[in-house]
């Protein structure tokens, strides 16, 4: 395994913040404003590690019905296992499987600080220090570090705890574990568990370790650096990055990439909106000269009549005389029926009406007698038309009738 397949991490204490690596004996102070810390935020192994003495780590067990709601309920089910009020303390949580979650509690001051202090660009994840210590089943992993230890004693469990104090802890950890685990037969005591402990001087690190622990220990000269070097990076974790402190799309950084094209393409877009609505207004005035010239060339073929469409209703008027008519065409029809009148200068057309789609023609004449009449309508019949008299009448020596003509 490489160096850069470990984690490694950024660190908090005394104000500083300091990028810890595996493998590399010594950490690198980092300043937020400097090349170092851009690199580190930009390396997609690096974690934030949150200090151990500022979370608390805990399991619960809680029914499937009740993990719908745990985002909203999980403050009230801990209110009383904390001592500050519950509206200043964050709460992140990590399912780990058969209805067990992982609660890390942290206050939101100090999620606050690290926010401002880290930046908006940090990308990493933040995960509790103790929980980046390497761990095996029936083990518990210490690094001493000045006058306190780092100390993970279970796959989701750790904290940080004076050296002092160091022994009370880890004994109370054995009994809790043989406690836990005590067989049917109760002549057997469960092993003791393991102890890998990282630090500088091996006789003074054994010496704070309970002695029902001493005979059994691993000691490994090293930091902090080295156990990362030994981390298993698969292993399941919390993120405390949850909630109101997630992470938020780079939305700043995006727009200082791309301002200047949305600039010009903001130019751009206004210049061609302009452009189109000068053109549509331009059409619109085109359209309504050109319905102005329509209306009055309508008017010229016909003064009379209210204008609706004056396209159509030309058209329309049109269609009756063209010879591309469904029904009978007119001037043919018309060069019969008037030269059949005009072979008997006794006989007059006071009104014609031609119907296209009637196919007929419908003349009003006046006549010196019935005979005349009736000589035009052989002359017609002879024509190949059906002639029929519909009404006739006589007045002042003058007959007048009208004359059905069919084609």
């Amino acid at each position: 395994m490489t160096v850069n397949e470990n984690i490694s991490a950024i660190r908090y204490s005394d104000g500083e913040l300091h990028w810890w690596r595996a493998g590399l004996g010594q950490c690198e102070l980092l300043d937020p404003t400097s090349d170092a810390f851009i690199r580190a935020s930009q390396n997609k192994t690096t974690c934030f590690a949150v200090p151990a003495d500022q979370v608390r780590l805990l399991t619960l067990n809680v029914d499937p019905i009740e993990a719908k709601h745990l985002s909203q309920s999980l403050p009230f089910m801990l209110e009383d296992e904390v001592v500050d009020d519950i509206g200043e303390l964050h709460f992140a949580r990590q399912s780990l499987g058969e209805n067990r979650w992982l609660v890390a509690v942290v206050r939101r001051e100090d999620m606050l600080s690290w926010t401002e202090l880290l930046g908006a660009d940090f990308a990493g994840r933040w995960l509790p220090e103790s929980l980046l210590l390497p761990w095996h089943s029936g083990e518990i992993c210490i690094v001493v570090e000045g006058q306190s230890a780092l100390v993970r004693y279970d796959e989701m469990l750790g904290c940080r705890v004076e050296l002092s104090l160091l022994a009370p802890l880890l004994e109370a950890i054995v009994q809790s574990t043989q406690g836990a685990g005590e067989p049917a037969d109760t002549s057997e005591t469960p092993a003791a568990p393991s102890v890998v402990l990282y630090g500088q001087s091996q006789s003074e690190d054994i010496a704070l370790l309970p002695e029902s622990l001493r005979s059994g220990v691993q000691w490994r000269q090293g930091n902090f650096a080295s156990a990362l070097m030994v981390a298993n990076p698969e292993l399941p974790n919390i993120d405390l990055r949850q909630g109101e402190f997630a992470p938020r799309l780079p939305v700043e950084k995006w727009w200082g990439h791309w301002r200047r094209v949305a600039i010009a393409a903001g130019v751009t877009l206004v210049l061609a909106l302009g452009a189109d609505i000068a053109e549509y207004q331009r059409l619109k005035s085109e359209n309504m000269a050109l319905r102005g010239a329509i209306q009055s060339s309508y008017r010229l073929a016909n003064p009379k009549g209210a204008v609706v469409d004056a396209e159509k209703q030309l058209d329309r008027q049109l269609a009756e005389f063209t010879p591309a008519s469904t029904g009978a065409r007119f001037t043919p029809m018309l060069a019969a029926v008037t030269g059949a009148v005009a072979e008997d200068a006794g006989i007059s057309i006071s009104t014609l009406n031609f119907s296209a789609s009637a196919a007929e023609v419908r003349l009003d004449l006046i006549a010196g007698d019935y005979a005349a009449v009736e000589g035009l309508r052989r002359r017609l019949t002879a024509a190949g038309f059906n002639a029929t008299l519909e009404t006739s009448s006589s007045r002042d020596d003058q007959v007048r009738a009208r004359l059905r003509v069919e084609a």
